[in-house]
This record gives C-alpha cells, sequence and structure tokens, in this order.
C-alpha cells in the first residue's frame, strides 16, 4: 500500500479517510465540540501559534482556519479569569495516557501531574485511551482503594504496540 502511494496511487487512503470521516460523523456531536472549542480553545490561538505549529507540515492551516471560521459564527460564551491556571489539588486522581496519543499526549499529563500531589500517570502504548484488561484492573484498583500507591502498574510493561499491517491477505503486492 505503501509502494502503491509512493506510485501515485493513493486511493486506499482515501477510501480509509473517507470511511473514517463518515464514521466520525456518525459519534460526533459537532454542536458540542463548537460549542466547548469555539469557547475555552480557539479564542487562545493566536496567529503566531498557528505559523509556528503548521509552518513546514503537510496540511498547513487550513484546519485550525476552519475552526476560527466556525467560531466566528458559533454563539459560545466567555471564559472567567484564570480558566487557563493548573488546578492544585491533593485528590487521588488516575492520569491515563497512550504513548502516541496526537490529541493529549503524555506531556499534558505529566504536567497536569506536577500539580496533582496524590496522582498516578500511566502510560501505556497507543493512541488515546488503551483499553484492555490490564488497563482496566488499574482503573478499578485506583477506583477501589482511591489511592495512588494502590495501583500495581507492572501490567503495562506487557502491553505493545499493534502491529503495522502494510497489506491484508487480499492484496496482489501491486
Amino acid at each position: 500500500m505503501l509502494h502503491r502511494a509512493y506510485l501515485g496511487d493513493l486511493a486506499p487512503f482515501v477510501r480509509t479517510g473517507i470511511a473514517s470521516n463518515r464514521g466520525l460523523r456518525t459519534i460526533l456531536r459537532l454542536g458540542f465540540l463548537l460549542s466547548v472549542t469555539c469557547t475555552e480553545d480557539v479564542p487562545r490561538i493566536t496567529s503566531q501559534d498557528i505559523e509556528r505549529e503548521t509552518a513546514r507540515t503537510y496540511l498547513g492551516d487550513s484546519r485550525v482556519r476552519e475552526q476560527q471560521a466556525a467560531c466566528a459564527e458559533w454563539p459560545h460564551g466567555a471564559l472567567p479569569p484564570g480558566y487557563g491556571d493548573p488546578v492544585r489539588s491533593d485528590v487521588p486522581v488516575f492520569l491515563l495516557s497512550g504513548t502516541v496519543d496526537p490529541v493529549s499526549p503524555p506531556q499534558f499529563a505529566a504536567e497536569a501531574a506536577q500539580y496533582l500531589s496524590r496522582s498516578v500517570h500511566v502510560l501505556a502504548p497507543g493512541a488515546h485511551v488503551p483499553a484492555g484488561p490490564c488497563i482496566d484492573s488499574l482503573e478499578r484498583a485506583f477506583l477501589d482503594a482511591a489511592s495512588p500507591t494502590a495501583v500495581d502498574t507492572s501490567c503495562v510493561r506487557s502491553m505493545a504496540l499493534p502491529t503495522f499491517v502494510v497489506g491484508d491477505s487480499t492484496s496482489t503486492g501491486n
């Protein structure tokens, strides 16, 4: 599949992208997304942020500019002063990150943990929120004990990223 893309045949990627987009549209609530991001995120994005984060990227700044345009039309609230300040707490907190999560990367949880004196940060292989018996048992242990020290995270060491797949059994290799 990668070789076909190199040769200019992007059809498999397009099919996957279209299917993914359709799937997202069935689960994503656009009104909710716009209400939250247009209040909490987009107003804090500066032109300098856009230039710095999108320079020399394949997609450029079109996605963030589209979001800004949508937010210009979408009704939204204002944030109270100090909204973005770190929360400091001594309540037990379980932080779970995937090693390759593009939306909420591990450094976000690591930064939050600095202000949460009774937290445990579990870093599992994968993107978004990894699931399975290991993570389920960690969550249960934390909820049962309400203590970060009660969580034995050793099962995470046996987890691995899924295998990278370059084709399926019906592929001709062309």
